[in-house]
């Protein structure tokens, strides 16, 4: 009788548990189905365009390697809703620039990563030519 008492607990709990589980599981996906669809609108206050390089290598024996890695972001620094400002930064190729006379940033937010990031930049902001003169070289 023990042991056909022990077995129906185990059951029980087991299947307390899975239950317990599958509706954690459900609630944590509806509520990242629904941050996917929040769109966050904040002040630009700065804007630029930054290359992070990485260098690595290794030795062994007599033979060594080197191995680089470069990802372009865009940093920009936005006024959060209290005022404040922080740091932002979304690689460069999910992000769009909108010359549009407007001045603010638009993202999602999925899995601690920003997507859809849409910059709006004053007009005539991005340089169309390059100067390559030096100041005080020889002329």
């Amino acid at each position: 009788m023990n042991r056909k008492r022990t077995v129906l607990l185990q059951t029980i709990a087991t299947t307390t548990v899975a239950l317990l589980i599958t509706l954690s599981l459900v609630y944590l996906g509806r509520s990242i189905l629904n941050e996917r669809n929040v769109v966050y609108t904040r002040k630009l206050v700065q804007l630029r365009l930054r290359n992070n390089q990485t260098l690595s290598g290794g030795v062994f024996l007599f033979m060594g390697s080197i191995h680089g890695q470069t990802e372009l972001q865009y940093s920009a620094y936005i006024e959060t809703e209290d005022g404040g400002k922080v740091l932002f930064s979304a690689p460069a190729d999910s992000c769009v620039i909108y010359e549009d006379g407007k001045n603010y940033v638009q993202f999602q937010v999925r899995c601690n990563r920003y997507w859809n990031v849409k910059f709006h930049i004053p007009k005539n902001s991005i340089a169309q030519t390059i100067d390559v003169n030096i100041p005080g070289g020889n002329e």
